[in-house]
């Protein structure tokens, strides 16, 4: 816990510090995969986590590695010190389990973006003005103990997840990642699971909630089109109630979507219509979802940025040619 020691990390209210039977690789690592980021060197804790992966993959750090790890979680307790959690396992478990929370973070995104997510960045993209002061107080240590012991995410993280989408009306790629992550998680281990939500837009993917997401992303994108440098789309004034609530809106922005497809020359028009067309096949012919549920909001999240994702790469490859 000495003010100079690279073997802790701090998140919110939870300390944790961390070592090896003797140096590695992985106790080197570990806070730069969970702490935030150094205002020196900002970029530094993406560097370390690729550093990591790579190892691991070219058999640098072995994911057989006996040698015992240990991992206490400490947080305050009145005048006193409290244990949140104790962890003991070898090198080889912990990296195993690390690198499974990274593979189940990643989603497609533009160049520009950050390939990798430490613990903080994803604690700060749920919390109300990126601040951790604004997380229910058990979210940092709970996340860290699941990411350690390679289980389901606790569904605190979902929920604050989706609140901050509905707020910020923004659906960035941590969140998409996050969301992700946190239902392949969830069902992983059940006796008869569902096909795992992939990085980016899986036309095989059928289930209505993500189906909905989709085609919310492409009425955006026609509205977009239609009117360029609009200062809203219908993701600003319809979001909430189309992830939480399709049957109430969609009908109106189907009528709305006729109305910009109207301005459109007849190849952009056709190509639209058969889009929209394409995702309104495999909805249910009864009728739009009344209600979704947590998990079925958090699909309908990750089908709007997988189409969003697939509709801006699809622009950027016609202009380029």
């Amino acid at each position: 816990l000495g003010k100079d020691s690279s073997n802790k990390y701090h998140l919110h209210d939870t300390s944790v510090v961390f070592w090896s039977q003797k140096p590695t690789k992985l106790e080197q690592c570990v806070s730069f995969m969970f702490a935030p980021p150094s205002k020196d060197n900002p970029d530094k804790n993406t560097e370390v986590i690729r550093d990591f992966l790579q190892s691991l993959s070219s058999g640098v750090l072995n994911d057989e590695d006996e040698t015992p790890f240990y991992i206490l979680g400490l947080a305050p307790n009145a005048a006193r010190i409290s244990i949140r959690f104790w962890r003991q396992g070898t090198v080889g478990e912990f990296a195993s389990h690390i690198r499974q929370h990274f593979k189940d973070l990643e989603i497609i995104k533009s160049k520009n973006q950050r390939v990798y997510f430490s613990l903080f960045n994803l604690l700060t993209q749920v919390a109300s003005l990126n601040k951790m002061e604004n997380l229910p107080p058990s979210l940092a240590s709970d996340l860290s103990q699941s990411i350690w012991d390679n289980q389901p995410y606790p569904t605190t993280l979902q929920m604050q997840c989706l609140i901050r989408i509905k707020a910020d009306r923004n659906i960035t790629s941590i969140r998409a990642a996050i969301l992700k992550a946190y239902l392949n998680r969830k069902f992983r281990n059940h006796n008869n699971p569902p096909k795992e939500i992939q990085m980016a837009l899986d036309l095989e993917n059928k289930n209505q909630a993500y189906l909905c997401g989709r085609l919310f992303a492409i009425l955006e994108k026609i509205q977009s089109d239609a009117i360029p440098g609009a200062n809203s789309t219908i993701k600003e004034r319809y979001y909430g109630a189309a992830s939480t609530t399709p049957t109430t809106v969609f009908g109106r922005l189907l009528s709305l979507s006729r109305h910009h497809l109207a301005k459109f020359d007849t190849g952009k028009s056709v190509y639209y219509e058969k889009l929209l067309q394409s995702v309104i096949t495999d909805l249910d012919s009864n009728g739009l979802p009344k209600y979704l549920s947590m998990d079925d909001q958090s699909r309908f999240a990750i089908g709007y940025y997988h189409q969003r994702e697939d509709l801006y790469k699809t622009t950027t490859d016609k202009e380029k040619n």
